[in-house]
């Protein structure tokens, strides 16, 4: 008699027992995969470069990190829940080491991914705190005293990220250091009990990582100029400059990265965006605004800690000379016209009127970020922080976006190569 389970006389399938392995047509239905959806996402398909790895059809080998390259380790843009995706987060390899841009949920696994053990990370940068910014820090210093292998533990991770104005200048590192030693400390220890079948002494607390943060406090609002992050390093100089993006908040920055060697520039920069509004007066602390003006949805906010906010086409004119001659520049594609899947401008409810607001007003159109390229006359636009605000799959968002990027581009004539990764993909230059 085959132990294969009968259907219910209603025709529900009958429930498999516990333990009865599945083939893998049975597998595939179980998932909700079929061979074709399989064969959809292993193809990259519309990528510009190719320099963007396809992902192998049968599971994802660990990709190929040496040399300089920046390792896309997650895409989703809050404050939707993508189901299929990672939030933000990038690795930057250059000499053998890493180096982190954001901590979004999921990238911490995504890093692991790599085959790269967690001791070569020589610093994380943030460049805010919005949750799909920061959720998977909590998870990282988890790894973190969790050994990959004799001799790679991570020991000390260095970590930088703005001060918060609003509440009195504090490092926000610090606190949300703090606090995931508070919550996850207890279950450090236990993971001692592992490592002797890693071949590793086993140590009582089990080691974990020390964080040295340096919170970076913005220039004056009559100096939007890059800021020292990193110094000392002979591999690496990495500069902040504030962007325009979320008023309540406080700062945020776009990080500019200078490949070294032995001290001296390689010739190559890697600029990260940040999330930033471009293109866009209701972001001026104006009462001309109508954003900020009485009855608007952002009335009363401050900046917290200019006194006036610098306008949003000073933030412009500083972020074009950040990113002038960039080797690669990774920029941040919203499209505003799906804002309103996520909230109702027209909404009687403030926060969700406030919310659509900030969606739209904070972040960078699919159709602005080729017009940033071309003034910028950057090498290689990458397209990242896919903000589609829809639950459709990650290639099919990713294919929206540089579709919308293409058009806009079609008038504006920016003549680099523009990369439209999935995440997992490695972008070299």
């Amino acid at each position: 008699m085959s132990d294969e389970p009968r259907d219910h006389e209603d025709g529900r399938p009958r429930e498999r027992p516990l333990g009865t392995p599945m083939d893998r047509r049975q597998f595939l239905k179980a998932a909700g995969l079929t061979g074709a959806a399989i064969g959809a996402a292993s193809a990259l398909g519309g990528v510009a470069s190719a320099d963007v790895r396809a992902a192998a059809p049968e599971g994802r080998a660990a990709a190929d990190v040496g040399g300089d390259c920046v390792a896309v380790l997650g895409l989703g843009a809050g404050p939707v829940f993508y189901p299929d995706r990672s939030n933000s987060g990038f690795a930057l390899f250059h000499n053998g080491s890493a180096y982190l841009v954001d901590a979004g949920a999921g990238t911490p696994h995504q890093f692991m991914k790599l085959g790269v053990t967690l001791d070569k990370v020589k610093g994380l940068f943030f460049t805010h705190y919005h949750i799909d910014h920061t959720a998977g820090y909590a998870d990282l210093l988890s790894r973190g005293s969790q050994a990959n292998g004799p001799d790679h533990d991570l020991k000390t991770l260095n970590a930088y990220g703005p001060t918060l104005p609003n509440v009195g200048g504090v490092n926000a590192l610090d606190v949300m250091t703090n606090g995931i030693e508070a919550g996850f400390g207890p279950g450090y220890d236990l993971h001692f009990w592992a490592r002797p079948y890693l071949d590793i002494p086993a140590t009582v607390p089990a080691p974990r990582p020390a964080v040295t943060t340096a919170a970076i406090t913005p220039n004056a609002p009559d100096k939007l100029v890059a800021i020292p992050v990193l110094s000392g390093d002979p591999d690496m100089k990495v500069e902040a400059l504030e962007v325009d993006h979320d008023e309540e908040l406080g700062t945020c920055y776009a990080y500019r990265f200078t490949l070294l060697k032995d001290g001296q520039p390689t010739g190559k920069t890697i600029v990260f965006s940040g999330d930033r509004a471009q293109y866009n007066a209701r972001r001026d602390f104006s009462p001309s605004s109508p954003y900020y003006s009485a009855g608007g949805p952002g009335a009363g906010a401050t900046s917290g800690y200019y006194p006036a906010q610098p306008t949003n086409a000073q933030f412009q004119e500083a972020f074009n000379a950040f990113a002038q001659g960039a080797t690669v520049l990774l920029h941040e594609a919203a499209r505003d016209d799906s804002a309103t899947l996520v909230a109702d401008p027209d909404s009687s409810v403030a926060s969700t009127k406030a919310l659509y607001w900030h969606l739209v007003d904070s972040h960078t159109d699919v159709g602005q970020v080729p017009v940033i390229a071309k003034n910028a006359n950057v090498g290689k636009l990458v397209l990242i922080h896919y903000g589609d605000y829809t639950q459709s799959p990650l290639k099919a968002a990713r294919n929206n976006i540089l579709t919308a990027v293409k058009k806009a581009n079609a008038k504006v004539g920016y003549k680099g190569t523009i990369i439209a990764p999935l995440e997992g993909d490695v972008i070299r230059f």
